[in-house]
Parts: C-alpha cells; structure tokens; sequence
C-alpha cells in the first residue's frame, strides 16, 4: 500500500481553510451519484463545472501501467505552467519538483480511492515559486477502478 507525505491531507479537515473555489468542486463531488465509493466518470460534467473549467486538470489513468495522460488543462493551468499539455504523458510533463511525489500522490488515490489536498509551493511560469493549493478527486470506471482523477488548483 501506498503512503502519503505528511502535508497532504485524505480526510475533509482541510475544508476549513483551504480556497473557496475547491470547497465548491469538493461539494459537488461529494454529491455525485455513486454506486461505489467514489462517483463514476461518467458524472462529470463540464456543464457543473463550468466556473471552475479555467483551474481544472483531468488525468486519465490507465491501469497499473502508470501511463498517465493529461485528458484536459484548464486555461488557467495551461497560463501557470506556460504551455498546453493536454494529451501529454503525467510522468514526462508533470508540475512540480520530483516525479516521485507526483507518483506517490497519484497512486495513492488509485490504491485508497480517496481525494487528496496537497497544498504546495510549485515552481511558475515566471521563473519563481508560487502557493498552490490542488485538490485530487478520483472517479471510477465499470470495472469500479479508478480511471480519471480531476484536478482543481488555485494560487
């Protein structure tokens, strides 16, 4: 089983202070339908999110194979980062500093099925470090593993 560093939160205690905007999408995913613990892919709805398409990200996730791909960056994200990388692989355009926290997150959520908060200090478009709060909410495919997992961040 996969561990978690420690800033990283699994639990809803970081609803007290994190940004309002990951409270909301929080909130929503919370009330999906579900027939497992966490919603199906099919639930989301760009419609649902749309005030909050421009901090979305969408991985898909591919099995065990760790063959990651960025499904959708929101033009927020995309601004942030400096480029586009929708359709890019996770591993070899990731954001952050060292792929194995990037690893430990996303597999994290794949083996618990749970949603994570890591609030973060990530590297910028500008040549600096930014705060950053993101939060990792999974959905589950028909076979009831996880195969998306939605990203909201803000700075």
């Amino acid at each position: 089983m996969t561990t978690i560093s420690s800033h990283k939160i699994t639990d809803k205690s970081f609803l007290s202070h994190c940004d309002a905007q990951l409270t909301a999408v929080f909130h929503w995913w919370e009330e999906l339908p579900r027939n497992s613990s966490i919603p199906h892919k099919n639930q989301i709805s760009p419609f649902d999110l749309k005030p909050f398409l421009p901090l979305i990200t969408m991985v898909d996730v591919s099995g065990s194979s760790k063959e990651w791909f960025y499904r959708l960056v929101g033009t927020g994200e995309v601004e942030h980062r400096g480029r586009d990388v929708t359709k890019l692989t996770v591993h070899d355009n990731f954001h952050g500093d060292e792929w194995h926290d990037v690893l430990e997150t996303y597999q994290y959520i794949i083996d618990n099925m749970c949603h994570i908060y890591d609030p973060s200090n990530v590297p910028n478009n500008w040549g600096g470090r930014t705060e950053d709060e993101t939060l990792f909410l999974p959905f589950v495919d028909n076979q009831n593993n996880v195969s998306t997992i939605l990203l909201i961040s803000v700075n």
